[in-house]
């Protein structure tokens, strides 16, 4: 299951100084050509991934510092264009919001209706006042962050949105924002996931196989923090926090510190799995720290043509993107059905058909929806202000059957780091 509002997603393990794989070195200059101007702080450029809630600047959202890259001069002349703003969202620990202001003004000539065209990252929130604005006239664009703990492998992490003229998608701009991280909890998982790659069924029936999550802190104030966690599947087990041995807080520079075991037992679905393990801290009131669990476990019953359905992590919301199909294969007797019963987030589309000249089987198709407003005709406004202030972060497919050892499917879909 993929969590979406009032949790905080952890999918890798901190690093103090290291970067995440999509990290990019951000730019120092503007020295570009006239149709790309950027106005910049060099810090790193980096997607962000995970599930915090990310709406309005008045409500929960994420981000750090905050830069300006325009596709337009920022002279003004027949174009849109940066008037103010420095993009600096400062420093904040998870739960913690910061935000940004930039002010545009509409050199076009004629009126603009403004719009969130795509954005980078699901951990910001992008406000735009006023949406018409008159030849001359300025609007203010406001992003709001909360960093979250899928970005713990970085200390900066930069967001882009595009912000576009419904009337002209050439009176475009894209606003970069960066900030700094300073987390009081750090979290240490192997291999910087938890995954635990390819599982048998005896594997399950033994409960055996094990990952461990450690999570410390090197403020001496919060050295008696509490932790709890638990499993939002009956097929992880999770057991109750373990204070950290001398050695591995040593290890760490920590002041205190909590081991986790998470095992995989019987109840967990044939064929790909996303999971999540739950801890809640004092540290963090009203806030959940929801770290992914993935594997793959193998079943006689089912066929799986690869693990689950990728998706580049960072998709311009004009564009539109379609996976490699993932083929499935119910083995044994013949005449099996297979329906999708649920696909969260709602903006994602998908669809199964069956497979030519192959009885049970079918390829299941995952799209995130394009953005031009002909192709948006598709998505309720529900789903288009979920995809514009969330962005894709991953997701899940739940697949139904009457096969009698395969009841339940379900496929993750994992942003990849590719970008288009």
């Amino acid at each position: 299951m993929t969590p979406r509002r009032g949790s905080i997603t952890v999918s890798s393990a901190l690093s103090r100084r290291a970067l995440s794989k999509n990290c990019v070195p951000s730019p120092r200059s503007s020295s570009v050509p006239r149709l790309l101007f950027v106005v910049a702080v060099g810090l790193l450029a980096c997607g962000c991934g995970a599930s915090t809630p990310a709406t309005s600047p008045t409500g929960t959202n994420t981000a750090d510092d905050v830069k300006v890259a325009t596709t337009a001069p920022t002279s003004g002349d027949g174009q849109l264009s940066v008037v103010s703003g420095d993009g600096n969202l400062g420093e904040a620990d998870y739960g913690e919001r910061r935000s940004t202001t930039f002010t545009l003004r509409n050199g076009a000539g004629r009126p603009l209706t403004l719009q969130v065209a795509d954005k980078s990252c699901e951990c910001a929130g992008v406000e735009v006042k006023p949406t018409s604005v008159a030849p001359g006239q300025t609007a203010q664009v406001t992003v709001a962050w909360e960093p979250k703990m899928s970005q713990s492998t970085v200390d900066a992490v930069r967001v882009r949105t595009t912000i576009q003229a419904k009337e002209d998608p050439n009176q475009r701009l894209m606003l970069e924002a960066d900030g700094r991280i300073k987390p009081t909890l750090r979290m240490n998982l192997p291999n910087g996931r938890l995954d635990f790659g390819k599982l048998l069924v005896a594997d399950l029936k033994s409960g055996k196989k094990e990952l461990a999550i450690e999570v410390f802190t090197e403020d001496d104030k919060r050295r008696n923090f509490t932790l709890e966690a638990k499993s939002l599947s009956q097929g992880l087990q999770v057991s109750k926090p373990e204070p950290l041995s001398p050695d591995r807080l040593l290890a760490h520079g920590a002041t205190a510190g909590y081991r986790v075991t998470v095992r995989p037992v019987e109840g967990l679905p044939a064929g790909a799995f996303r999971e999540i393990v739950r801890l809640r801290s004092d540290v963090y009131p009203g806030r959940d720290l929801d770290i992914t669990v993935d594997g793959l476990v193998e079943s006689g019953a089912v066929g799986l043509s690869r693990d689950g359905v990728d998706l580049p992590a960072k998709i311009p919301l004009a564009r539109g993107y379609v996976c490699p199909p993932l083929e499935i294969e119910l083995r044994g007797e013949p005449g099996r059905t297979l329906t999708i019963e649920s696909v969260s987030p709602k903006f994602l589309k998908a669809r199964l058909e069956a497979v030519a000249g192959k009885e049970n089987s079918w390829r299941l198709h995952a799209q995130v929806p394009a953005g031009e407003d002909e192709l948006r005709k598709d998505l309720s406004a529900e789903q288009l202000s979920e995809y514009t202030s969330f962005g894709f972060d991953g997701g899940a497919i739940e697949l139904r059957s009457d096969h009698p050892r395969v009841p339940r499917l379900r496929i993750p879909v994992s942003p990849s780091q590719f970008q288009r």
